[in-house]
């Protein structure tokens, strides 16, 4: 539980910068769309922050006593309306990624089947977190080889920007 929630804080602290990266690469198609995904990055990054909290709490509780106590003190947490609220924040974090895929799709920075990888992680979440992040990490090489083999973007100078697919 406690490496869970560490890697949420790493992870949670890395997509901010790296979809602001994406997007502000992107110039006229899908730049809108990179914009949203900055924005869903920001909440998502909130929502992983505070989920990571609550698994290094968990992570804690079996120390403290009695396991009846806890797992009621655990089931009235999960099912109290105030932890409802960071549900759409926690969501935002796949929607982050699957959206700065759409912008750079749409920004012709990488093939339109890059997206089949990308909307079947979610749905292979739910199965295997192996699988899904396999799906991911297809999609991302693909995204950054695209990238790495495009010449550099300099600010200001038209046609600098990544070539499209």
């Amino acid at each position: 539980m406690v490496g869970s929630g560490l890697l949420l804080l790493v992870s949670s602290a890395l997509i901010v910068p790296g979809v602001l990266g994406v997007a502000r690469a992107l110039t006229d198609r899908g730049r809108r769309i990179g914009r949203a995904a900055a924005v869903l990055a920001v909440l998502g990054c909130m929502g992983h922050a505070a989920l990571a909290a609550l698994y290094l709490t968990w992570a804690e509780l079996p120390g403290a006593g009695s396991p009846a106590p806890l797992i009621a003190a655990i089931d009235r947490i999960v099912k109290a309306s105030s932890f409802a609220m960071i549900a759409p924040l926690v969501i935002a974090f796949p929607l982050a990624l699957v959206t700065v895929f759409i912008a750079v799709v749409r920004a012709r920075i990488v093939p339109r089947w890059v997206l089949v990888p990308v909307l079947a992680a979610p749905v292979a979440a739910s199965t295997s977190t192996a699988i899904s992040l396999a799906l991911l990490l297809t999609a991302t090489c693909v995204l950054a080889a695209r990238v790495l083999r495009a010449p550099a973007a300099v600010p200001g100078v038209p046609g600098s920007a990544v070539a499209p697919a």
